[in-house]
């Protein structure tokens, strides 16, 4: 998640007006928020944020929001996730199942990986 984010960037509208890090921004004004590069950033304080470690100690990430803006579903998607993936792996592996990622599908907003052939092919 914190890798390759499935969700690139949100947005938010300012309610008043504010100066943060002395950019100012007027009541209604549109921001966008990057997500993706978010979990890189050095606020995370990763070690090697650039890696990719499947065993990283330390695994903070902002995939699903944080604070007010917290997923409230975040826990169920990933034991989704997760017990698909177990499924999957126990069966036939993820590759042949699936086949290879080859890209992503063009969208804005988030990032949909194109396999080589899915469950009906």
């Amino acid at each position: 998640m914190r890798w390759d984010a499935p969700v690139r960037n949100t947005r938010r509208f300012a309610l008043e007006d504010l100066v943060p890090c002395g950019q100012a921004i007027r009541r209604g004004e549109g921001l966008l928020l990057l997500l993706a590069s978010a979990n890189r950033d050095a606020v995370l304080k990763l070690l090697r944020p650039e890696r990719f470690e499947v065993q990283r100690q330390q695994r903070r990430n902002l995939s699903f929001g944080a604070g007010v803006h917290a997923c409230p579903g975040e826990q169920i998607a990933i034991e989704m996730v997760a017990s698909c993936l177990d499924a999957i792996w126990a069966t036939a592996g993820f590759d042949s199942y699936f086949g290879r990622a080859s890209g992503y599908r063009p969208l804005p907003d988030v990032r949909i990986p194109v396999f080589a052939h899915g469950l009906g092919d």
